[in-house]
């Protein structure tokens, strides 16, 4: 049986759990954590009377494992396309290690936004900003944290556009200087036809000027 974890928001399947009249006790496969999620049956009336602090996500929402899009449709992944009852979760690249120790202090403390941009910085310094958006696409579920989150995304988006910026102009740049070099050898080989043709022309006009009495 599959869960998602509370703390890292990872779809896993439950191999270490237990099970009581007070709901049921896991361990996360993805970041070792322990969570408890508590039977709503099991909670006196007064409890059962208090409004929940905030929306939960629909029952029937599809959140994408691979890039964190959610959406009703339980088939593919509007956003990037995937087809949920075909995805491996090996498929994924592996986390990367410094970025996912920092989303996980995040977790605890989702308002430090020093530890949001070392967060950036680290998917982008190890080229996974799909790891960036995929953590930042799922934050945003949560009500109360979907502000930072859509925040977090366009900063995302800037970074990544400039970190590709000096690469597209160097591609841009070698691909300038090609286009020169290729007019140059065009000039060279059209210079060395046009010598041939003007010594081929001198040299029969004065062969036909020794024929001619």
């Amino acid at each position: 049986m599959k869960v998602q974890c509370p703390a890292c928001r990872e779809i896993v399947e439950m191999v270490e759990f237990s099970t009581s009249e007070e709901g049921l006790g896991f361990t996360c496969g993805n970041c070792n954590q322990a969570n408890f999620l508590a039977n709503p049956q099991a909670a006196g009336p007064a409890e059962t009377e208090q409004p929940p602090a905030a929306p939960a996500a629909p029952a029937n929402e599809a959140i994408c494992p691979k890039c964190g899009h959610g959406q009703t449709d339980t088939y593919a992944c509007h956003r990037c396309g995937l087809v949920f009852e075909k995805f491996d979760q090996s498929e994924l690249p592996p986390d990367p290690e410094e970025a996912a120790s920092l989303w996980r202090e995040i977790q605890l403390l989702p308002s430090d936004r020093a530890r949001h941009q070392a967060f950036l910085d680290a998917c982008l310094k190890a080229n996974r900003p799909d790891y960036a958006a995929r953590q930042y696409r799922r934050m945003s579920r949560e009500p109360s944290q979907k502000t930072v989150a859509e925040k977090m995304l366009e900063q995302l988006l800037k970074k990544a556009q400039a970190q590709l910026a000096p690469a597209a102009i160097a591609t841009q740049s070698r691909r300038g200087e090609s286009k020169k070099k290729g007019k140059i050898v065009v000039w060279i080989v059209l210079a060395l036809c046009g010598g041939l043709l003007l010594y081929y022309i001198i040299t029969m006009t004065d062969m036909l000027n020794r024929i001619s009495p």
